[in-house]
C-alpha cells in the first residue's frame, strides 16, 4: 500500500483513494478532507475498533431537544427489483447508497461465479449481478450466475448501478478528466459515453460532473441537454442542481436554467475539493476553510443560519433531513483528551433551524451515521461506533462493529469467517452462515433480499 493521500467521505465517513470524485463505498461525490495514508495506518490501524484503541465513544449530548425528525429512511426509500431509489416529492433521485431489504431467514447459496481477473467492484441487479474486473472488463451475470454479456471500458476504475433506469455507469480515468460510460445492465449495450468523473440520475436526466463543468445528459441517448461551465458540483434535489460558479452558490433547474444565485457571504465557506456541500430535503449545508457551517434555503438561496463548530472541517448528511460537521483529520487522529489535555473532537448536527445536538467522537474514530426505522420510529446508527440513537439523540442500543453492513432492518456482520444478520436493537443474530475461504479481503454487497460475497476472484450470491 502506498502513502498517497486518502479522502474521507463526508457522507459515510469511509476512507477513499483519490482515484475518482466518487466514494468507493456509498457512491456519492467525495466531499471530505485528505488524510495521509500513513497517518491512518499508524494511528488508527486498518479496521481497528474503539475497543482495540482503548477509547470508548460517549453518547450524544443534545443541546436542545429536536421536536420531530422528518420521515425515516425506510419511508423515503422504495424497492425497485434488486435496486433502490429515494423518493422526494414523488420524483426519483437515484441513490446507490440507499438501504436494502435484508435477508431475515437463513440464506441459501444461489450461485458462485469464478472471475479470471481480480474483481474491483460488484453489485446485484434486478436479474443477477454486474462485476467490474481488472483491465476494465465489465461482466453481466444472469439470475443463475451465468455470464450474460462482457464489455471492455478502457481505464475503468469504478461502476455503479442506477436502479430506476437499469443503467450501469462506469467511471474511467484518462489523460484529462476521465469518462462516464453508460451500459444497459440487461444487455451490456453501450448507450453513451461523455467526459466526466461522476454521474447521478434525476428523473429522466443524468447529471454528469466533469472538471469545472456540469452537464445535463439525456439518459437514453446521451445527448447533451444543457451544460454549465466553470461550475463546481454541490448536489441535486428532485427539481434542482446546485453548485458553485465564480465563487457563488447557484441553483439550476433540470433544463439547465438558472433559478437563483445566493447572496449569502461564502468567502470563508467557499468550495474545496468535492464542494463540501450537502443537499437535504429542505435546506443546504455548506462548509469551508473558515470553519463556519452555513444553512441555506433550498428554494431561494437565502441564509438560514450560520455556526462555528470550533474547527475547520467538512459537512456530511444524515438523510433525509440532517447535516453534520466533522472535525479535520489532524484533530480526529490526534492525542485523546486523556493525553496532554487535548479535547476530543466533536460533531455538530443541524436541521433546517440550525444546531440540533453535539456528538462527542472518540479519538481515532469517525462519525458514519445511517438513518433507520426501529419500532416504527426514526433512529440513527453510527456504523463507526456501533451505537444506535433515538430521535432525542439518546443512545439506546448497539450493532456489531467492524465489517458490518446496514440494511433497512438490521446489519450483516461479517467477522470470524461467517456472515450473520442482527436486527437493530437485538442482542443476538437471527442466523449465521459460514463462508469458505474467508479472509481479510472478503467483502459483502447488500442487495434486495439478497447479498453478494466478493472474495477477490470469486463472486457468490445468497438469497
Amino acid at each position: 500500500m502506498d502513502n498517497r493521500p486518502l479522502v474521507l467521505c463526508g457522507h459515510c465517513g469511509s476512507r477513499n483513494r483519490r482515484t475518482s470524485e466518487q466514494c468507493f463505498i456509498c457512491a456519492r461525490p467525495l466531499t471530505g478532507l485528505e488524510v495521509e495514508a500513513a497517518d491512518v495506518r499508524e494511528t488508527v490501524g486498518w479496521g481497528a475498533g474503539t475497543d482495540e484503541l482503548g477509547h470508548e465513544p460517549r453518547p450524544w449530548a443534545p443541546r436542545r431537544r429536536r421536536a420531530a425528525i422528518v420521515a425515516a429512511a425506510l419511508a423515503a426509500t422504495l424497492a425497485v427489483g434488486a435496486g433502490v431509489w429515494s423518493a422526494r416529492g414523488g420524483d426519483p433521485v437515484s441513490d446507490p447508497s440507499a438501504l436494502r431489504a435484508a435477508v431475515t431467514e437463513e440464506p441459501e447459496l444461489a450461485w458462485t461465479w469464478e472471475a479470471e481477473r481480480p474483481i474491483r467492484v460488484a453489485f446485484p441487479t434486478d436479474r443477477g449481478a454486474v462485476a467490474l474486473l481488472g483491465e476494465g472488463e465489465v461482466v453481466g451475470l444472469d439470475e443463475h450466475g451465468e455470464e450474460r454479456w462482457r464489455r471492455t471500458v478502457p481505464l475503468a476504475g469504478y461502476a455503479v448501478h442506477d436502479a430506476p433506469t437499469n443503467v450501469v455507469h462506469v467511471m474511467s480515468s484518462g489523460s484529462d478528466e476521465g469518462t462516464v460510460t453508460a451500459l444497459d445492465a440487461e444487455t451490456g449495450r453501450r448507450l453513451w459515453a461523455v467526459p466526466g468523473g461522476w454521474a447521478t440520475t434525476v428523473g429522466d436526466a443524468t447529471v454528469v460532473v466533469a472538471e469545472d463543468e456540469l452537464r445535463g445528459i439525456d439518459t437514453e441517448d446521451g445527448s447533451e441537454v444543457w451544460s454549465v461551465s466553470g461550475g463546481g458540483f454541490g448536489g441535486v434535489s428532485r427539481d434542482r442542481v446546485y453548485g458553485f460558479r465564480d465563487g457563488e452558490l447557484r441553483a439550476w433547474d433540470h433544463d439547465g436554467d438558472k433559478v437563483w444565485v445566493s447572496d449569502v457571504e461564502l468567502a470563508d465557506s467557499s468550495p474545496r475539493s468535492g464542494g463540501d456541500v450537502v443537499v437535504l430535503d429542505d435546506f443546504i449545508a455548506v462548509a469551508g476553510p473558515g470553519g463556519e457551517v452555513v444553512g441555506i434555503d433550498l428554494e431561494t438561496g437565502e441564509e438560514l443560519w450560520r455556526d462555528d463548530p470550533g474547527y475547520d472541517g467538512g459537512v456530511g448528511s444524515i438523510e433525509p433531513g440532517l447535516a453534520f460537521s466533522f472535525p479535520p483529520h489532524e484533530q480526529a487522529l490526534g492525542p485523546s483528551s486523556s493525553e496532554d489535555g487535548v479535547d476530543d473532537p466533536e460533531t455538530t448536527v443541524y436541521d433546517r433551524d440550525g444546531e440540533v445536538a453535539t456528538v462527542p467522537v472518540a479519538q481515532n474514530s469517525f462519525f458514519s451515521p445511517v438513518e433507520v426505522e426501529l419500532e416504527g420510529d426514526p433512529h440513527f446508527v453510527d456504523m463507526e461506533s456501533g451505537l444506535i440513537y433515538d430521535e432525542d439523540f439518546e443512545a439506546v442500543g448497539t450493532v456489531p462493529r467492524g465489517d458490518a453492513y446496514p440494511t433497512l432492518t438490521g446489519v450483516y456482520d461479517m467477522t470470524d469467517g461467517s456472515v450473520s444478520y442482527v436486527p437493530y436493537g437485538a442482542d443476538d443474530p437471527l442466523w449465521a452462515l459460514d463462508i469458505e475461504s474467508f479472509d481479510e479481503t472478503t467483502d459483502l454487497v447488500p442487495g434486495d433480499r439478497s447479498f453478494l460475497v466478493d472474495q477477490g476472484h470469486e463472486l457468490s450470491l445468497y438469497r
